[in-house]
């Protein structure tokens, strides 16, 4: 673990706030670089980028604090302490997804078109940001005895670095949807293949967190909920969205 990369005095630099940032860095850096394929001038781009950061981390931290609250009400002052750790990525995404329509109908954008372009570099910023988990000591995985478990220092077990493989598998989907953006049938069709295929990953992987509050519905955790609602809604939405998309209102053909 290092939560703390630098302690120069009163300047601390905490591990997964700067990777947030590197992931979010490197996002918008590759998106520049093929601003041409989006909607957006390149001004247009980093307002929508800093309009998504800052819905992503509210709504990560709003939903942390809601499934922690019993901890906050205890320590209210830390609820803004995000440098620290503490953000839920359905809530990031939620808010993020927001923060996005917001912005898109602000400034008369084409929904679909924009949140297709913007899909594709989310799963490198949360590969970036996972890595930062990591490093934090947080998103643990169950014991294990695999050679590569990891020893957290306030854990008494070794671990799945559960971390790590979120961050791997959000690395081999961003280069899935580059493909999946670049061959698209009808716009929106990335956003909600991200939805599918983000939603069963972490579906999968919530089976090997340690740190996941308690199951409900039984046996699933409510991360496990939350991934499943995405996939269906996603799935729910295609159909509508391709037959929409191929067969224009308006648009008559006769036979």
């Amino acid at each position: 673990m290092h939560p703390v990369l630098f302690d120069w005095g009163p300047l601390r630099i905490h591990s997964y706030g700067l990777m947030v940032a590197a992931g979010f860095a490197a996002a918008m850096l590759l998106a520049r670089r093929r601003i041409s394929e989006s909607p957006f001038s390149f001004s247009r781009l980093l307002d929508f980028g800093v309009a998504l950061l800052i819905g992503g981390l509210a709504g990560g931290r709003l939903l942390y604090v809601v499934m922690n609250a019993a901890y906050f009400r205890v320590h209210p002052w830390e609820m803004l302490m995000i440098h620290h750790g503490g953000l839920s990525y359905f809530g990031a995404l939620a808010g993020g997804l927001a923060a996005g329509v917001w912005f898109i109908r602000r400034i008369g954008a084409p929904f679909w078109e924009a949140a297709d372009f913007m899909i594709i570099w989310v799963p490198l910023a949360h590969a970036v940001g996972r890595v930062g988990c990591f490093l934090n000591g947080c998103c643990w995985g169950t014991a294990s005895t695999v050679p590569w478990a990891v020893k957290f220092p306030h854990l008494g077990y070794a671990a799945h670095p559960t971390q790590l493989y979120e961050a791997l598998a959000n690395l081999a989907l961003f280069g899935l949807m580059q493909v999946i953006f670049k061959r698209k049938l009808f716009a929106g069709q990335a956003l909600l293949s991200y939805g599918v295929l983000y939603g069963t990953t972490r579906f999968l992987l919530e089976f090997l967190r340690g740190d996941s509050p308690h199951a409900v519905l039984g046996f699933l955790t409510p991360f496990q909920v939350m991934a499943a609602f995405l996939v269906v809604v996603s799935l729910a939405a295609w159909a509508p969205l391709a037959l929409r998309s191929f067969f224009p209102l308006g648009r008559c053909e006769e036979a």
